[in-house]
């Protein structure tokens, strides 16, 4: 499959590896950039087969104005139905009372976010899907893919969507179980795991789920100077607790339910049911 036609296939969430390679750990912090300076330029970024979706959507979620969310330095502008941004995000949801300033005005800045990122959660909101930018075919390409994932996730701690945060840390797993041309896999490391601890508090999931990765896959060369002090903790006692468990298959493949990684009660449908609905 060519690197065009995988910047328009979703991520497949509940797909299976079926062939074991060796990995890799990627410790990437340089910005990512989906294949344009301007994402939404992109004309091979919009998922085809997804885009019908958009006319199940409840005209309630659709019938108010559009909201203008200007993101990073440069406030790179976005344009997204206030039904649906506020949707799931409490964060939004409080943006856009009339008392405050971003309320009255329809327009909320976020200079400290990267334009790539929000691009990333306008597609999920319409579409319900996480889109592939790069190809995995490509050795090491996943890497810069992974770094913008822990960026979607951290994103999503700041605005509150669980859903979200549950679709990518899935999005995070299926990415660790895909092959390179060489035959590897590659998964966060170094300074790409300090974002993720920088970015959510202590019991987040994405912090079990990046120990989980480092001790059911990792090696003495994943262990880098910086790495971040609370994650190393976290893995050390993970490792000694471990030993206890010393037949417990590898938590994070692809065909092992990820619920346990979520958000969600066991009382609440997972985001890819309710996803399923629009």
């Amino acid at each position: 499959m060519t690197s065009d036609a995988l910047r328009t296939t979703a991520l497949n969430l509940n797909g299976q590896t079926k062939h074991m390679g060796s990995v890799r750990a990627c410790s990437d912090t340089g910005d990512y950039r989906p294949g344009h300076d301007d994402p939404r330029n992109e004309p091979d970024n919009i998922d085809v087969e997804g885009t019908p979706k958009l006319l199940g959507l409840s005209v309630i979620r659709l019938e108010r104005l559009s909201v203008t969310v200007l993101v990073g330095e440069d406030g790179h502008s976005f344009s997204v139905h206030e039904g649906l941004l506020c949707e799931n995000s409490p964060f939004f949801t409080s943006a856009m009372k009339k008392e405050w300033a971003e309320g009255q005005k329809r327009e909320i800045p976020l200079p400290d976010d990267k334009p790539e990122v929000f691009n990333l959660y306008a597609e999920w909101k319409y579409t319900g899907k996480l889109l592939s930018r790069l190809s995995p075919s490509d050795s090491g390409s996943n890497g810069g893919e992974l770094t913008l994932l822990i960026d979607a996730y951290v994103f999503g701690e700041k605005v509150q969507d669980r859903d979200f945060q549950d679709a990518t840390l899935d999005a995070l797993i299926m990415s660790t179980n895909t092959q390179d041309q060489e035959g590897k896999k590659w998964f966060p490391s170094g300074a790409v795991v300090r974002r993720a601890y920088r970015g959510t508090l202590a019991g987040s999931p994405i912090r079990r789920l990046l120990v989980d990765m480092h001790n059911h896959n990792g090696g003495e060369n994943w262990i880098k100077e910086e790495n971040d002090e609370e994650f190393l903790v976290d893995l050390v006692r993970e490792m000694y607790a471990s030993r206890a468990r010393p037949q417990q298959a590898d938590p994070t493949r692809a065909n092992v339910n990820s619920c346990s990684y979520h958000h969600h009660t066991e009382d609440r449908l997972c985001y890819d049911h309710t996803a399923a609905r629009r």
